[in-house]
C-alpha cells in the first residue's frame, strides 16, 4: 500500500486535461488505468491526480483528496488536481473544448463537494497558474474556465445546468 503525505493546507483545485481525443467507450480503455501505467513508466508510484474524470462521466479516485498530489509542480503541497479525460482532436493537435456533458455534471459535482469540504477553495486550470504552459502549449483544460466558475457558482444556488 503506498503511503501519502498529507496536504498541511488545501488552497487550490487545478483542472487538467489528459491531452488525448476523446474515442468512443468501445474502443478506448480507461484512461485512469493508461495513467497509472504512464506514471509507473516515468518512475511515479502513482497517478498524480487526485480525480480522473473519464469520458462517461464516471469519478475515478486517484488518491486520497488530502494528500499530496503530484500534477502541478510548484502547487502540489497546496492543491488538489482533477483530470478531465479529452481535450485534443488529434495528438499533438491545439486544444479543444471536447468535454461530454456526462463530465461537466461530475465536474461541478465534484467541485461543489470540494468548496463545501474546503471553505474559500479556488478553482483554476492548470495554463492559469503555471506560466510556462502559457507560452507555445495548448491551454490545459481548452475551457472557459471563467464560464465554468459562473456555472460552479449556480450549481451552488441549486440552479440547473
Amino acid at each position: 500500500m503506498i503511503r501519502y503525505k498529507d496536504r498541511k493546507e488545501t488552497k487550490l483545485v487545478i483542472l487538467h486535461d489528459s491531452h488525448t481525443q476523446p474515442g468512443t467507450a468501445m474502443d478506448v480503455p480507461r484512461w485512469a488505468a493508461l495513467a497509472h501505467d504512464g506514471g509507473l513508466k516515468m518512475g511515479l508510484l502513482a497517478v498524480g491526480y487526485h480525480y480522473i474524470i473519464e469520458r462517461d462521466g464516471e469519478l475515478v479516485h486517484c488518491r486520497g483528496r488530502e494528500k499530496i498530489g503530484t500534477h502541478t509542480p510548484g502547487l502540489n503541497l497546496e492543491s488538489i488536481g482533477v483530470c478531465l479525460v479529452g481535450g485534443r482532436e488529434e495528438p499533438g493537435g491545439d486544444g479543444v473544448d471536447n468535454f461530454t456533458t456526462a463530465q461537466r455534471h461530475t465536474l461541478l459535482s465534484l467541485l461543489h463537494e470540494l468548496r463545501q469540504a474546503y471553505p474559500g477553495i479556488k478553482v483554476r486550470g492548470h495554463t492559469e497558474v503555471q506560466r510556462y504552459r502559457r507560452a507555445g502549449h495548448p491551454a490545459c483544460p481548452p475551457i472557459d474556465m471563467d464560464l465554468l466558475r459562473e456555472d460552479l457558482d449556480l450549481y451552488a444556488q441549486g440552479i440547473v445546468l
